[in-house]
């Protein structure tokens, strides 16, 4: 890896894996962890490993339901898929952990690593962040049709109450 990547950032990005839902929203609560690409590149991955995991373990639960009305040897051959797939998903998380705790950025198949590329681009830092103040204030004072300041001086903006 080209830059060194502090020991926080990596426990970060490390525990992102197997806590992927958290992570996921702290790092994008967050305004700080937003900035640090090495986080954010760990948080999305991990997001998209665990909603990849978590949609195919249903999609195979269901279909195993269905086809399981009809033959009784699909209930007992999808104990044991379960069983591979979830020690395999175990493995994959684990893997990935290591690799984020050794500092790298490693990709994953499946198309997982292109939607990351995608999704943890750099955020530049003069971009406000969502939610601060002076982002809905700057929003508000492009609104057409309305003064950029309050009318008779008052700071509140509501007729008829005296400025503060």
């Amino acid at each position: 890896m080209s830059t060194q990547v502090s020991k926080e950032d990596r426990l970060l990005a490390a525990l992102s894996y197997p806590f992927w839902p958290l992570a996921f929203l702290i790092m994008n609560l967050s305004p700080v962890l937003r900035r640090q690409p090495f986080v954010r590149y760990h948080a999305f991955q991990a997001f998209f490993l665990g909603m990849s995991l978590w949609l195919g373990m249903i999609l195979l639960g269901t279909l195993a339901d269905f086809l399981g009305r009809f033959l009784w040897p699909i209930g007992l051959l999808y104990y044991l898929v379960r069983k591979v797939l979830g020690l395999g998903a175990l493995l994959v998380t684990a893997w990935s952990s290591y690799q984020a705790w050794k500092g790298e950025k490693h990709t994953l198949p499946c198309r997982l690593s292109e939607w990351t590329r995608l999704f943890s681009e750099e955020i530049p830092a003069d971009s406000p962040t969502p939610g601060s103040r002076g982002t809905a204030r700057d929003l508000v004072e492009r609104l057409p049709g309305e003064p950029s300041s309050p009318p008779n001086g008052s700071t509140s903006g509501h007729p008829g109450e005296p400025p503060v």
